[in-house]
C-alpha cells in the first residue's frame, strides 16, 4: 500500500495499543517518521520495537493526556524530533474510571471519562492545528472504538461520553492537506 507518507511526520496520541498501533503500524510499513504517546510504557516500548523493524524513525512519550498543557507540550516536542508533523490522531482512551457500569459510576467517574475522552481530542486537535499549518498543511483523524456500536454495560459512562467522539470521528484536512 502507498500512503504516500514516506519521510513524513506523524503524531498518535494514543498510538502504543489497539486503533492507534494499528494506524501507527500501516504507516511506518509505508516509511511514515512517527512519534506515539501511551499511557504504559511497557506497551510503548513493545510499540516502539515492533514499528522499529520497519526501518521507520519511531519516537514515544509515556503520559497522562488528562494533565494541563500536556497535549501542547507533546505536540511541540514531536514537531521537534519529526522535523515537522504532516498529520495527528487521536484514539478515543479509556482510563479506569471508563470502566464501570452505570449503578457504580460516580459523577467524578462520568467527568473524568468525558475529559479523557472527549476534551483530551479538542484540546489534541487545537495543540497541532498550529504545527500543521507551519509545516504546510496536513490531517487530523479522530476514531472511537468499536465498542461505540457493541456496548460492554460494565462501561456505560464511557460509551455514553464517546458518541460526542464518534460523531466528530473525522478526517479533517488543514490548510491544505492532503487525504490519505
Amino acid at each position: 500500500m502507498d500512503l504516500r507518507v514516506r519521510g513524513q511526520g506523524f503524531l498518535i496520541f494514543g498510538g502504543t495499543a489497539g486503533i492507534g498501533l494499528a494506524a501507527a503500524r500501516a504507516l511506518a510499513e509505508d516509511g511514515a517518521s512517527l512519534f506515539l504517546v501511551g499511557r504504559d510504557p511497557a506497551k510503548a516500548e513493545a510499540a516502539a520495537a515492533l514499528l522499529a523493524k520497519t526501518g521507520s524513525e519511531v519516537h514515544v512519550a509515556c503520559t497522562d493526556l488528562d494533565r494541563p498543557g500536556e497535549t501542547e507540550r507533546l505536540a511541540l516536542q514531536a514537531a521537534a524530533a519529526l522535523g515537522g508533523l504532516r498529520g495527528m490522531a487521536i484514539t478515543t482512551g479509556l482510563a479506569p474510571r471508563g470502566q464501570r457500569d452505570l449503578e457504580s459510576a460516580s459523577e467524578a467517574d462520568w467527568e473524568a471519562t468525558f475529559r479523557d475522552v472527549v476534551l483530551t481530542t479538542a484540546m489534541a486537535c487545537r495543540a497541532v492545528v498550529p504545527i500543521l499549518v507551519k509545516s504546510g498543511g496536513g490531517a487530523i483523524v479522530t476514531t472511537a472504538a468499536y465498542s461505540i456500536r457493541a456496548p460492554n454495560p460494565g462501561q456505560i459512562a464511557f460509551l455514553l461520553s464517546a458518541r460526542a467522539s464518534y460523531v466528530s470521528g473525522a478526517l479533517v484536512n488543514v490548510d491544505g492537506g492532503t487525504d490519505f
